[in-house]
């Protein structure tokens, strides 16, 4: 996995060749005032089989 700097993240926001994922746990999120927005929302500690399957397997994913 390569680690991105914000200002690379900023440029791909637009792109719909990138899917972004949240994978924060719930306190975390909720506790959270930044969100990226369009980004889709795993809760990990919901089982894996549950997660996987929603994501695209033909786009760039960035994990957060």
């Amino acid at each position: 996995m390569e680690r991105i700097k914000p200002e690379t993240l900023r440029s791909w926001l637009e792109d719909p060749e990138v899917f972004i994922l949240d994978v924060r746990t719930p306190p975390a999120w909720e506790s959270s005032q930044v969100m990226i927005p369009g980004a889709h929302r795993f809760n990990p500690r919901q089982p894996l089989e549950t997660r996987v399957k929603n994501i695209p397997q033909d786009k760039k994913i960035v994990a957060y």
